[in-house]
């Protein structure tokens, strides 16, 4: 596709960190400058690794990041050629929520979930496609299908607030938490011991400890409380000293219960 406009050299690469693809980045040359050689792709895979590290860790306080309630979710439909035919008011400022200092028309993010969702085949029974994105006030997630089938090319697309159990989850992820460690984490959560949670997953109380330990080091806690309070807290804790009179000496009060 390049070729024909004068861009015949391309590198690639993509940033990976923990087995975890993060990112991606694709550079161009025209053909009035020399093509890339094996010391320009050897300098990018050089700081692959660390790239990949810092968008990590910038979308682990992205996703800790506090939105507002009672946000409606919004509808945007575009045309075959992205020309947005329907929008309602929500939408509109949560597509405002995307756009970067200079805004196109449609956010990328929606572009490109747009486009995946007609390069597939039609299916009744499949979900909505759904991709989160991280925005300066919160993770918005998008939800993509086919109104008319794949017919006519038209997309409707979903975008709400992600709600508290997906920016948590989007917060175990960026941790490089696995799957099964996640899983570990909210039965932690739950307030259940290692022997329960052995007997919950069918696994060796051994292979618990483990992913416990793992969890430990990925999150950087010592102890299941740190651990709660980084991972799940971050949602609740705000709210609660909000409701949480004050004392004189500017500490919490303390509630008993009646």
């Amino acid at each position: 596709m390049l070729a024909p406009t004068g861009i015949p050299f391309e590198l690639r690469a993509a940033f990976v960190h923990r087995g975890r693809c993060w990112g991606a980045v694709h550079i161009a040359r025209r053909e009035h400058r020399r093509d890339f050689t094996a010391d320009d792709a050897a300098a990018l895979a050089s700081i692959t690794a660390a790239i990949a590290d810092g968008i990590r860790t910038s979308i682990r306080f992205d996703a800790a990041r506090q939105t507002k309630d009672g946000n409606a979710p919004g509808l945007v439909v575009l045309g075959p050629s992205n020309d947005v035919e329907l929008i309602t008011p929500p939408a509109q400022e949560l597509l405002a929520a995307m756009r970067s200092p200079a805004p196109a028309t449609v956010p990328t993010p929606v572009l490109a979930l747009a486009g995946f969702t007609r390069s597939r085949s039609p299916d009744p029974d499949r979900p909505p496609d759904a991709v989160a994105v991280p925005t300066p006030t919160g993770w918005i997630t998008l939800h993509a299908s086919l109104p008319d089938g794949a017919a006519d090319g038209r997309v409707a697309i979903v975008l709400e607030r992600t709600a508290t159990p997906q920016t948590t989850a989007i917060r175990l992820e960026a941790h490089g938490v696995t799957t099964r460690e996640r899983e570990i984490a909210t039965l932690l959560a739950h307030g259940l011991t290692n022997p329960d949670i052995a007997t919950r997953l069918v696994l060796s109380p051994y292979t618990v400890q483990d992913h416990v330990k793992n969890l430990f080091e990925k999150t950087g806690v010592s102890s299941r409380q740190e651990l709660i309070a980084r991972i799940f807290l971050d949602d609740y804790l705000p709210k609660l000293a909000q409701r949480t009179p004050l004392t004189s000496s500017g500490g919490f009060a303390r509630q008993h219960d009646p």
